[in-house]
């Protein structure tokens, strides 16, 4: 009876893939993004880094057309309106940007490291 016991850990491994699946899952995903997307992670992977950063790349583009529209216009334009939605995107591009370059904490340098110097 080999079947059972590969069976039921396949069935596990499913329920652990499709777990965003349900409504509660899906808010907790979602508040660990935006406490990463805000705060920022010093364990985050390479690959997260590089995410947040593509993000702020994003982010900080589309401020930067705003304020190129902004400056190609002609003085009686209403376009002035742009300018504070652009100063938004690009505090939020380096705020992100400063998230994802924030590195790991390493625990002996200056700090308490457990050993007792005698």
């Amino acid at each position: 009876m080999q079947v059972e016991p590969r069976f039921e850990e396949l069935r596990e491994e499913i329920e652990t893939n499709q777990q965003s699946i349900l409504w509660e899952d899906q808010i907790r995903n979602i508040r660990a993004y935006d406490d990463f997307l805000w705060n920022g992670s010093p364990k985050a992977t390479p690959v997260q880094r590089a995410g947040l950063a593509l993000y702020a790349l994003y982010f900080g583009l589309n401020g930067l057309f705003l304020i190129a529209v902004f400056l190609g216009s002609e003085p009686g334009d209403p376009v002035v309106i742009m300018l504070l939605p652009a100063a938004i995107m690009i505090f939020f591009s380096l705020r992100i940007l400063f998230n994802a370059f924030r590195r790991r904490r390493n625990l002996n340098e200056g700090g308490d490291s457990g050993e007792r110097g005698e």
